[in-house]
């Protein structure tokens, strides 16, 4: 009678072993890929939205100082004394940048003076302190008023 031949078991749990061990290694390379991928598209995301506020942060510092003119060429408000104000903290907290200018709306006919403060300032959170970007709009005219703060985006370094 023929013997057939076949793996023993100690060469069973061999292959499994190597093989248990190419697998593991195989995930461990996968999850490093995927770690390093998430964290890419994490600080490309927050790039991304930092050019967006600086776009807008752009757009209120050139518009500083334009006062609206009626369609006798007369200034509605008056003149803007001080349309862009900086205050640098040095190294410590906080920074600040205020924009003073008029704002004209086409379909409405209304125009008011809007003064945009830009501000950072130290926020306590469940993880640690940080620097958080804020922006109020108020308007000066034709009727005061001060809105509450919003915030802009956060871990901001001053």
């Amino acid at each position: 009678m023929p013997r057939e031949h076949g793996f023993t078991l100690v060469e069973m749990l061999v292959a499994m072993a190597v093989s248990s061990i190419v697998v593991a290694s195989l995930y461990a390379s996968y999850d490093m890929v995927n770690k390093q991928y998430t964290k890419i598209r994490d600080v490309a995301e927050l790039h991304q939205s930092g050019r967006g506020i600086m776009r807008m942060i752009e757009r209120d510092i050139r518009m500083a100082g334009f006062a609206y003119r009626d369609d006798k060429g007369k200034i509605i408000y008056g003149k803007i004394t001080q349309p862009l104000t900086i205050k640098d903290s040095g190294n410590k907290c906080c920074d600040e940048i205020t924009v003073i200018y008029d704002h004209h709306e086409d379909r409405s006919k209304n125009t008011t003076r809007r003064q945009i403060r830009y501000s950072v300032k130290s926020y306590k959170g469940s993880k640690g302190t940080r620097g958080r970007l804020f922006k109020t709009v108020s308007y000066l005219a034709p009727r005061a008023s001060t809105p509450a703060e919003t915030v802009m985006a956060d871990y901001i370094e001053d």
